[in-house]
C-alpha cells in the first residue's frame, strides 16, 4: 500500500516562512536540515537565461531566451562544464525557456536531462502549452509519459508550495542539476539548505544563476558568470 503523505501548512502571507509537516504512515517528518533532508543529495540549480518576458518585449509566459540570455547561460555551461559532473542527473521545466537553458547545459557538460512539471515557473494563469512541438524540438531529453496530457493551471501560494516540495521531497538520493525560474529556483534551494519555505515573489535568483547546496550547505548562491561578473 503506497505512504499517504500530507502536507500541513501554517498561514500564508507573501514572504512568511511556513511550516511544513509530512505524515508518512502518521509519522510527523519535517523539512529542516538533519530532520529528514538533504544529507546523501547534492542539488544544483540554475536558472534559466534572460528571456523576451524578462525585458518586458512579450506576456506570453512560455518565451524564449533572448540572445543575451544564450551568452548568460553559455557562461554558465562553460563554467559548470570545468566541474565534474559525471554523477548529476538532470531535471528542467517544461517551459521553453528552460528547456533551451537545459539543452545548452547538456551540450556543454554532457548532462542528460528529463523533463519534470515539479520546478516549474509558478502558474499565476490557466495556460495550456504545446508540448507535442517542445517534445519534437528537445527529443534527447526523456519526457514524461503522460506529458502530452499536461495542462498547467492557475495555482495559489498554498498549491504553489505543496507542488515544490513534493518535488524536492521526491527526489532520491543523488546529484542534480536542475533549470528552473526565478521563484521555484529560490524555493528549491532553500528546502535543499533547509531554511524552511518562503513565497517571495519580488525576491528571487538572477537569470543563470548558479546555486549549489550539498549535504545541506549552500555553496554557492545566485552566483553569476556573464555582463564580466565573476564571483
Amino acid at each position: 500500500m503506497a505512504d499517504i503523505v500530507r502536507v500541513v501548512f501554517g498561514r500564508l502571507d507573501r514572504g512568511l516562512y511556513v511550516p511544513v509537516v509530512l505524515l508518512l504512515h502518521g509519522k510527523p517528518r519535517t523539512l529542516q536540515r538533519g530532520k529528514y533532508f538533504h544529507t546523501m543529495k547534492e542539488i544544483i540549480v540554475v536558472r534559466h537565461g534572460q528571456s523576451f518576458a524578462n525585458i518586458g518585449e512579450t506576456n506570453h509566459p512560455d518565451s524564449e531566451i533572448t540572445p543575451e540570455g544564450r551568452n548568460q547561460v553559455q557562461s554558465t555551461a562553460d563554467w559548470l562544464a570545468a566541474h565534474d559532473l559525471s554523477d548529476f542527473q538532470g531535471i528542467t521545466s517544461p517551459l521553453h525557456r528552460a528547456l533551451q537553458t537545459a539543452d545548452i547545459i547538456h551540450q556543454k557538460t554532457g548532462v542528460p536531462f528529463m523533463v519534470d512539471f515539479g520546478p516549474r515557473e509558478v502558474m499565476m494563469i490557466h495556460n495550456d502549452f504545446d508540448i507535442p512541438l517542445r517534445k519534437q524540438e528537445f527529443p534527447h531529453f526523456h519526457w514524461p509519459w503522460n506529458a502530452e496530457k499536461a495542462t498547467l493551471k492557475t495555482e495559489d501560494e498554498r498549491t504553489y508550495l505543496v507542488r515544490v516540495s513534493s518535488f524536492v521531497d521526491g527526489l532520491p538520493n543523488g546529484k542534480y542539476l536542475i533549470v528552473s525560474h526565478g521563484t521555484p529556483s529560490r524555493t528549491i534551494v532553500e528546502l535543499a539548505a533547509g531554511e524552511g519555505l518562503r513565497v517571495d515573489l519580488n525576491d528571487y535568483v538572477r537569470n543563470a544563476s548558479i546555486n549549489w547546496v550539498k549535504d545541506g550547505k549552500m555553496l554557492h548562491y545566485n552566483k553569476v558568470l556573464w555582463k564580466g561578473v565573476l564571483e
